[in-house]
């Protein structure tokens, strides 16, 4: 047994010990407890797609006995959990989400903070992270950066259970800012507002106006690209996008949008080459392996 496996093998006999003494009841006891989970607006749910491997399985394991350490408050121990599963995962983004919210629950914002951007380079297009980020943000009292956080969010995945929240929590703080905000920031607030309400047709207006007085601003592109793509108008969300990744070509955002949208819009070819760039810059992506699949199933020539 070389070097490596030994380690590992030694994080999993020090992962068993430490849960052997933290869990207060066996895993297969778990459906006989009365207690629920926290609703996702709590807690990040695990996968709900059945595991397909050791690996997969052992995460999903870990998953449910830190997230029991949540339910409880014991939160110093979920961050042990946490912090363990990702010795062994160290680029696992649901795991760093996870550690971020142990570290929120107990107080502990910095370290927080830090693992949900640690988080956000990873894996730039899990949405969940940006809730979590603005949660931090908010209990650190700023504000405005919360705000932004919540709507980015919302706007990029208004149908969450959590985007509800995000919106409410949203609207109090708009309503504290908007006397300090200038005309253009009102543009660009409401015009994430209205994209986490899914009323692309009244943000594309807003988010425009603000796209022409910041020209170097790079989400004012993916903004507009996204509410293009979704009143159906592909080709200029297209456009919007290739104007991002020229401006940031080292943006992953850019390139799952705009193979996304390529996708939708049957064009095959192109939504490979750009899904393969942003596989190049984000392989560690949760949906780098469903991205993977898509590239498998693509139907030869």
């Amino acid at each position: 047994m070389n070097a490596s496996r030994q380690k590992k093998l030694s994080l999993f006999l020090l992962l068993a010990l430490l849960l052997a003494q933290t869990i207060q009841f066996p895993l297969t006891g778990l459906s006989k407890k009365k207690k629920s989970l926290p609703q996702q607006t709590e807690i990040e749910a695990p996968p709900s797609t059945k595991p397909t491997s050791e690996k997969q399985i052992m995460i999903q394991q870990w998953f449910s006995r830190g997230q029991w350490q949540l339910v409880d408050k014991n939160y110093l121990k979920a961050i042990i959990i946490y912090k363990k599963v990702l010795e062994l995962f160290p680029e696992n983004s649901r795991a760093m989400n996870q550690l971020a919210l142990a570290y929120y629950f107990h107080g502990q914002y910095h370290q927080a903070l830090t693992t949900v951007n640690q988080a956000l380079k990873t894996d730039p297009v899990n949405t969940k992270l940006y809730f979590t980020k603005a949660r931090i943000l908010d209990a650190q009292s700023q504000e405005a950066e919360a705000l932004d956080n919540y709507l980015t969010f919302a706007s990029l995945d208004p149908t969450d259970t959590a985007a509800l929240q995000a919106q409410q929590r949203s609207d109090e703080l708009f309503k504290r800012w908007e006397p300090k905000l200038t005309m253009e920031q009102k543009a660009y607030f409401t015009g994430l507002r209205f994209l986490s309400m899914e009323q692309p047709e009244k943000a594309l207006p807003l988010l425009k106006r603000f796209q022409q007085d910041h020209t170097n601003n790079l989400n004012a592109y993916l903004l507009l690209g996204i509410a293009y793509a979704q009143i159906g108008k592909a080709d200029q969300a297209i456009k919007s996008f290739k104007i991002l990744t020229h401006k940031a070509p080292d943006n992953p955002m850019a390139y799952f949008q705009l193979g996304e949208t390529y996708a939708r819009s049957g064009k095959s070819d192109e939504a490979q080459s750009a899904w393969q760039k942003f596989l190049e810059m984000a392989p560690h992506s949760e949906q780098a392996s469903v991205i993977h699949q898509q590239l498998l199933n693509k139907p030869a020539l």
